[in-house]
């Protein structure tokens, strides 16, 4: 579930009228990355080790293989994206990376914690380790597979649909053009090289989604800041630690980020009094897009479950959405709220499409409207004046959960969708503003903090509880998560 960009509105981020100014940090990616999928040629020797398999890996029974989460696999083939220096692992079929040869077979083999230095694609294909399954089927972590022997075997790390009609995806892979790839693949492979899907068979599905603010697509929250005062981006990658600052938009711009390309990265987006300006992240084209009108609140998000963020807009004045749907272009107006309803997207019912809803500050009501069955709505009083809404997934079973920031007590109050039970957390203080993400990676949301009088981030972490304190920004800086 892509969180929705954080309502920053009504905290006073203001509108003005204005062109966004041009980059001046250079790209990250390289321009062999920037290229469109289909352009990229297929290579004589994707896969794996070209030496004869004389001694293959004798048989695993299926007891011995370890049982893994989706969470696990994309986490682990996310570190050879930036394993060299900062960047892709090299491929090569004599060398290996903790334990593992670092051809395509060797990669996934790294990815399900399997034995090092790790199977042929002849061997995943075996029933003993894996199901094939149709296309219908496939989910974040499954593979595709081609079970040849030496070169003329392949295997692929499906992640998911870059489209309605299924005709490419985006999958993880080590091979001979560049080493390890996220990147956007046609189905089934190039150049209509054979692939088929396959599950393995102690793969334990449960939600694995690419994090809100995760501008560097290693499945982490990064932590992201926008000036208003001189429209820049500063943005620290928990992948390196290395910072980025892109000169990009003007004073009074409201920051919409959002993956909007489909890529598995947070792309940054301005929208400016009824424009929307889209920096796409896998290729660093600009999208502006002129749809809105002054006083629109911004709620993009994946409200068509495509993978890719969608405009959207709630109208306050006459309580209508308005989404402009990334699949097919079209757009689905709902005339649903009241005049000071606050908006607060969230995939409630894990369908892995976004819900438009509202909290009612007036009497602290939540309102979902379930894109699984819009017909069921109940308001559910939950919450006391003056709480902020801060709606996430913070027990990790791809639902949003209710939450809520009370600044006058600092306090974190949560309802778990998986337990339902509520949780309550004393921490903060009455000036700082609530940024949750999943700042380590372990698919549930973590409480954070910033705090701008002092330019300063508080981040509780999920997985152990630890905390961290990092000093960075200004007065006035608005966080973009």
């Amino acid at each position: 579930m892509r969180r929705p960009a954080l309502y920053l509105a009504g905290l006073g981020v203001m509108l003005a009228v204005g062109v966004p100014t041009m980059l001046v940090s250079a790209p990250r990616a390289s321009a062999e990355a920037a290229k469109p999928a289909a352009q990229i040629p297929f290579w004589a020797n994707p896969g794996q080790p070209n030496e004869p398999q004389l001694a293959p890996m004798p048989t695993v029974s299926p007891n011995a293989l370890p049982t893994v989460t989706q969470a696990e696999v994309i986490s682990r083939a996310q570190t050879w994206l930036h394993a060299s220096r900062g960047g892709p692992q090299p491929y090569s079929v004599s060398r290996t990376l903790q334990g593992y040869r670092t051809d395509c077979s060797g990669y996934v083999s790294m990815a399900f914690g399997w034995a090092k230095p790790g199977y042929v694609t002849s061997e995943m294909a075996q029933r003993s380790m894996t199901t094939p399954i149709d296309k219908s089927q496939l989910v974040q972590a499954d593979l595709l597979i081609n079970p040849g022997i030496g070169a003329a075997g392949h295997v692929v790390i499906f992640d998911h649909w870059a489209d309605t009609a299924h005709t490419s995806y985006w999958g993880y892979e080590q091979s001979g053009d560049g080493g390890t790839h996220y990147r956007q693949i046609p189905y089934p492979y190039f150049d209509g090289y054979q692939m088929s899907p396959y599950r393995y068979n102690r793969l334990i599905i449960g939600p694995v989604t690419h994090p809100n603010g995760d501008y560097d697509g290693d499945g982490k929250t990064d932590q992201a800041l926008f000036r208003p005062s001189t429209g820049t981006w500063y943005i620290r990658y928990s992948s390196d630690q290395s910072v980025e600052v892109l000169n990009w938009g003007q004073k009074g711009d409201i920051p919409v980020p959002g993956d909007y390309d489909g890529d598995g990265k947070t792309d940054e987006a301005l929208y400016r009094n009824g424009t929307w300006y889209i920096r796409n992240s896998s290729d660093h084209s600009v999208t502006v897009l002129a749809w809105g009108t002054g006083g629109d609140i911004p709620v993009p998000a994946d409200y068509d479950g495509d993978g890719r963020a969608d405009p959207a807009l709630y109208r306050s004045s006459t309580s209508a959405w308005y989404v402009r749907r990334s699949s097919n272009s079209t757009v689905m107006k709902v005339v649903w709220g009241q005049p000071g309803d606050i908006p607060v997207p969230g995939d409630y019912d894990g369908d892995d499409r976004t819900d438009e809803a509202l909290y009612r500050p007036s009497s602290s009501a939540w309102y979902i409207r379930y894109s699984s069955d819009p017909t069921r709505i109940a308001p559910e009083v939950w919450g006391v004046t003056g709480d902020l809404p801060i709606q996430a997934d913070y027990d990790g079973d791809g639902k949003t959960d209710q939450a809520l920031y009370r600044p006058s007590t600092g306090t974190w109050y949560a309802r778990y969708s998986a337990t339902h039970t509520a949780s309550m957390l004393g921490w903060g203080a009455s000036t700082d503003l609530p940024v949750p993400g999943d700042y380590d990676g372990d698919g549930k949301t973590d409480q954070a903090l910033y705090r701008s009088p002092m330019g300063t981030w508080y981040t509780r972490y999920s997985s152990n509880f630890a905390t961290s304190t990092l000093g960075w920004g200004l007065n006035g800086d608005v966080p973009t998560i």
